[in-house]
């Protein structure tokens, strides 16, 4: 998002909507880390993925969260985009190039099955490319905390105290990176509380946050089948 450009101006220009700012997130916890000072011992990425019969004309979201040495998390990567599953995979490699020394998998949402749906495009992405991801699917309705429960609500609930505080950043060159993607994240993250559809980045966002930690000292990784 241009520094001039409020989130207002920006989503009703560019996402061709108008902005509803909620009461929840505020614009001023937003931090920014510099990755050359700070040890990541962790990071994940984690998929919402397309539910409908049209997976090209959904948004999907991959969010890659760091954990570091001190215990903080640093939002690494946001993609946010209605692109096919064989883009997403493309991208989701490249996360595993970027961030090699650290990344350990790509967890994939499957609450309504989506993961039948792409398994058939990731097979063809794998014949394409011969190297196959480390993905878990998951359940999301499964990251019920001790603080709020396993909605999609209560999953981003878990992100406000860690924004708030400061030990959950943006990596520094996040807004110039990830551009557009970031631009869509930002809208749905000052939205959060006012609009209650298109939360695929901050639920993603928010599912590899409470997973992230648990495989910062080794976790399992189990190759989806190719």
């Amino acid at each position: 998002m241009e520094a001039d450009t409020t989130p207002e101006v920006w989503a009703g220009d560019y996402l061709d909507e108008p902005f509803e700012r909620g009461d929840i997130f505020k614009e001023e916890w937003i931090r920014s880390a510099m990755l050359s000072l700070v040890e990541i011992v962790a990071s994940v990425t984690a998929c919402d993925p397309a539910f409908g019969k049209s997976p090209e004309s959904c948004f999907k979201s991959l969010s890659t969260v760091g954990y570091t040495s001190s215990h903080e998390h640093v939002l690494l990567d946001m993609y946010l985009r209605q692109e096919s599953y064989d883009a997403l995979f493309d991208y989701a490699d490249q996360l595993r190039i970027r961030f090699a020394s650290h990344w350990k998998m790509l967890l994939f949402e499957n609450d309504f099955e989506q993961w039948a749906l792409a398994y058939a495009y990731y097979q063809m992405w794998v014949q394409r490319t011969q190297r196959p991801l480390p993905i878990i699917t998951h359940y999301s309705k499964n990251l019920k905390t001790e603080s709020f429960g396993s909605s999609k609500d209560g999953r981003i609930l878990n992100l406000v105290h860690p924004y708030r505080t400061g030990t959950l950043r943006h990596a520094a060159d996040l807004p110039e990176r990830c551009g557009a993607d970031y631009d869509r994240y930002l809208q749905q993250y000052l939205a959060f509380g006012k609009k209650k559809t298109k939360l695929d980045g901050l639920d993603a966002t928010a599912t590899a946050f409470l997973m992230v930690g648990s495989y910062a000292e080794g976790g399992r990784i189990e190759v989806a089948p190719a």
